[in-house]
């Protein structure tokens, strides 16, 4: 399959019995790739690639989404940097039985602990610019500002 086509060229495709010609756009092409190659071969639900297509516009459109970005990366690296700014305890493993015999390795997260280790770093809470808070009395409610972040910050 070719890589790049103009929208309207006419592509023929042999599928096992006659060559078959169709008007195929790079959309198309992208879309097959997006569905046939990454989706359906990772035995993907039918659903997921729409809602991966959803969300790229979403993020395109309301912030300025850059798939092309070098910051851009796969998801294990994404992760680790994700990890490396908010780090939290290790989980702990515990074998258990099962009815017949089989032995299973069950993982527990200690959320308070992670949630304390947290809520306990200096530098993202122990400066007020970096917290939404009322600055006339910390306690009473903040003033939400216009912004792109707005509905992340008041929860709407």
């Amino acid at each position: 399959m070719p890589s790049k086509l103009a929208s309207g060229d006419i592509l023929t495709l042999q599928n096992g019995i006659a060559p078959t010609n169709a008007i195929w756009s790079n959309q198309d092409l992208s879309l097959l790739r997006i569905y046939k190659k990454a989706c359906d071969d990772a035995g993907a639900p039918r659903y997921l690639p729409d809602k991966l297509l959803s969300l790229l516009q979403d993020e395109i459109w309301q912030n300025a989404f850059d798939p092309t970005h070098p910051s851009i990366t796969q998801r294990d690296p994404f992760m680790a940097r994700m990890h490396h700014k908010f780090p939290t305890t290790p989980p702990t493993s515990y074998d258990v039985t099962l009815e017949d015999g089989t032995m299973l390795p069950i993982f527990r997260f200690n959320f308070l602990s992670s949630l304390r280790h947290h809520l306990l770093r200096e530098d993202l809470y122990g400066d007020l610019n970096n917290l939404n808070v009322n600055p006339v009395d910390w306690w009473l409610p903040y003033q939400n500002s216009p912004s792109k972040l707005c509905e992340l910050m008041d929860g709407d």
